[in-house]
């Protein structure tokens, strides 16, 4: 199984104060070089900016000789008749859905053994990502604490339903009933727990999106129009399951 862990570029660089300090917490991580970086366009680098990708880089393994830039769609490629790269790999502000969805793919496959990503925004989807999948925040040195049972069994049914996306049709009525039936019990139902409990089961960067929207326009008070789906007592029903399978 592969190791994950991240850092946000506002901790890492602390205004200008704390590159050094903090690249070294992430050398530590991820163990000697050389060191492997995955970037969008790997030809689109810019050297002397200390925020960018290169600063980075440079930061975190300071001789160019230490160092690999591969684009992140090729990264599987880069690895040559390796299954399994028994080296860590740094993934360097994933921004795009077409990147994360590669990154994505990655850590299912498990092509490498540790992956740390460099997060450019702490509100980006890619750390939601990885906080479902309990990476661990190297300048905290914490990870999220797990999906509760009850909800991950309600993802699963969203799973299920999400075959033609979450915006509508099965899988928006699945999201929105199972939203209201959490909430009249008074259970979570912000985006931020939701979405980390979806990509904790397995769901994608695309629906996540889709699923994001919905929370947070059900908690702003938008009234959906779905179809019911399951039975009214839908959160009584997942708990006996639960406790079924807990005997």
């Amino acid at each position: 199984m592969t190791e994950l862990a991240y850092m946000v570029r506002e901790d890492w660089g602390q205004d200008g104060t704390a590159m050094v300090p903090q690249s070294a917490v992430i050398r530590s991580w991820l163990g000697a070089s050389p060191y492997m970086f995955a970037v969008e366009r790997a030809e689109a680098l810019v050297a002397g900016r200390k925020g960018g990708h290169q600063g980075v880089i440079s930061f975190i393994a300071p001789e160019e000789a230490d160092r690999v830039v591969v684009s992140i769609d090729n990264v599987r490629g880069s690895l040559g008749s390796d299954s399994v790269l028994e080296h860590p790999i740094t993934v360097v502000y994933p921004l795009q859905d077409g990147a994360c969805e590669v990154l994505q793919r990655m850590v299912r496959d498990e092509l490498f053994t540790r992956v740390f990503v460099m997060i450019w925004n702490e509100h980006d989807l890619v750390k939601t990502w990885l906080d479902g999948l309990g990476a661990t925040n190297l300048h905290t040195g914490a990870s999220v604490a797990p999906t509760a049972p009850l909800l991950a069994e309600a993802i699963e049914m969203i799973r299920m339903a999400e075959n033609n996306g979450l915006r509508g049709g099965r899988g928006k009525d699945a999201v929105v009933q199972l939203l209201r039936a959490f909430a009249g019990e008074g259970l979570p139902v912000d985006s931020a727990t939701w979405v980390r409990a979806y990509f904790s089961g397995g769901g994608s960067f695309e629906y996540a999106r889709d699923l994001k929207t919905l929370v947070d326009e059900y908690n702003r008070g938008v009234r959906h129009r779905v179809k019911a789906i399951y039975r009214d007592d839908i959160v009584q029903v997942l708990q006996e399951r639960l406790a079924e399978q807990q005997r």
